[in-house]
């Protein structure tokens, strides 16, 4: 899991190449990495013959969202960082407590028009929900030593392991994520990114309000004012909506002090109840 400290954006003259840089040390080294980044991108695109230098274009591996907060362990560790995504949402990212995500909405394939004509139906996502469920009961059942809280979110289900913690996201960590069904792009992810990812607040697109036209790492002090403005507005909308409902727990109910931290800010920020998922 890697969050920067500093971060900010270079541009060529006439501001169609943007890139990004970082720094731990400073603001004037992240600058200085943005440019020579910005200028690496723009030798390839004058020699696209040439090899570019992906690794660096990704900005290293490093998580390119704006830390909120960062969270320690009762015993001074950071655990986990609160960071906010591209489209403005916050996302808990952790490397020790497991958070399996199960897309189900996208799995699901819509019958044809021809089928239609004959009477087929699409599956509900609730049913494809609950034979997830049921899954995970399974999985559980034959491995005793993992235990999960289980919610619905408004496109599949979330799972979190409650009585254990991770060293880190290797291949038999992936293996159990693939077993419980887990999102195949979301397990690339935690691969890429060191850390397991939730999120914690609506997406903008589903509470009716816009995408923020503006990204961390803001360019100028105006573009930054003109996200906080569109922020307020999203925070407004997400008053009236959940990203998860808590469904049950499977396994022992022995929580490990890590895992009940953890599971503590999450249901905090987004297992409303009685509200509309997003």
């Amino acid at each position: 899991m890697r969050f920067a400290k500093y971060w900010t954006v270079a541009k060529n003259s006439s501001g169609t190449v943007t890139a990004k840089g970082w720094s731990d040390a400073s603001q004037d080294d992240a600058a200085k990495k943005a440019s020579d980044r910005l200028q690496r991108i723009l030798n390839w695109l004058h020699n696209p013959q040439r090899d570019l230098d992906r690794y660096q274009y990704v900005v290293d591996d490093m998580i390119c969202e704006q830390v909120i907060d960062r969270i320690e362990s009762r015993d001074g560790n950071e655990i986990a960082v609160v960071s906010r995504n591209a489209y403005g949402s916050l996302i808990l990212n952790i490397t020790c407590v497991m958070i399996v995500d199960i897309d189900v909405e996208s799995t699901i394939k819509r019958p044809g028009m021809i089928a239609r004509l004959f009477g087929a139906k699409a599956t509900s996502v609730d049913s494809v929900k609950a034979r997830k469920l049921e899954q995970i009961r399974q999985w559980q059942n034959d491995h005793v030593d993992y235990s999960f809280r289980v919610y619905r979110t408004a496109a599949g289900l979330r799972a979190i392991v409650t009585n254990r913690v991770f060293e880190s996201i290797d291949a038999s960590t992936l293996q159990i994520m693939a077993e419980l069904d887990s999102d195949p792009l979301y397990r690339n992810l935690c691969k890429s990114q060191k850390c397991f990812r939730a999120r914690l607040t609506p997406k903008p697109w589903r509470i009716g309000c816009r995408s923020p036209r503006e990204k961390f790492p803001f360019a100028s002090k105006q573009s930054e004012q003109a996200f906080d403005k569109w922020y307020e507005t999203y925070c407004q909308r997400t008053k009236n909506w959940s990203v998860c409902e808590f469904l049950e727990s499977i396994g022992s109910r022995s929580i490990h002090p890590i895992a009940e931290q953890i599971i503590d800010l999450h249901d905090g920020f987004c297992c409303a109840k009685e509200l509309k998922l997003a």
